[in-house]
């Protein structure tokens, strides 16, 4: 499945990235689906680890809420295996398959420079944003992909919910949010 802007959300992700080149700290994706953001920041950022976290089996129906519910079935043409020979070109790629954020309890804290939230639907937003924020290093970028998609609302109402929370301030460049970390 590709998106008719998938070629600004790849500009967006690259240009993140090169902003954040000077600092230390990790990247993470939560939402890989197919690989082709991932292959941006891996590529963007070839010095630094890639956590690259997603089900790579679409999405389990226990965590869609009602409003979520068109997504059952979506995003099953991906697989752990096609994803991981596609990375596999990446010596900084770090595949974390299984359901997010259980699988990142075990890396601890991580310094991140760059959080790409790509995760179509409520918790899973929520969980990304809920697990970055802290671990976004100063002048990190934390961006939100499905902010302003039509068929994503779940994933406005968790960008909402998290900036309102931490009242966190967030800007709007194509259709997406960024979160800059002081």
């Amino acid at each position: 499945m590709q998106y008719a802007d998938g070629k600004i959300t790849h500009e967006l992700v690259a240009r993140c990235c090169q902003e954040v080149l000077p600092l230390v700290g990790d990247a993470a994706e939560v939402g890989v689906y197919q690989g082709d953001s991932a292959e941006v920041i891996c590529r963007e950022l070839r010095n630094d680890k890639v956590w690259l976290f997603d089900t790579f089996e679409g999405f389990p129906a226990d965590i869609l809420d009602a409003c979520e519910r068109h997504f059952l079935g979506a995003f099953r043409d991906t697989c752990f295996d096609d994803v991981a020979k596609r990375m596999s070109a990446y010596d900084n790629a770090r595949l974390m398959p299984g359901v997010f954020p259980a699988t990142a309890r075990g890396l601890g804290r991580v310094n991140l420079k760059f959080v790409h939230v790509d995760a179509d639907i409520y918790l899973s937003t929520l969980a990304a944003l809920w697990w970055s924020w802290p671990n976004l290093v100063s002048g990190g970028i934390m961006l939100c992909d499905d902010y302003l998609c039509g068929s994503c609302p779940g994933a406005a109402r968790a960008v909402h919910q998290f900036a309102d929370l931490e009242g966190i301030a967030f800007e709007t460049r194509a259709k997406r949010a960024i979160f800059f970390k002081d």
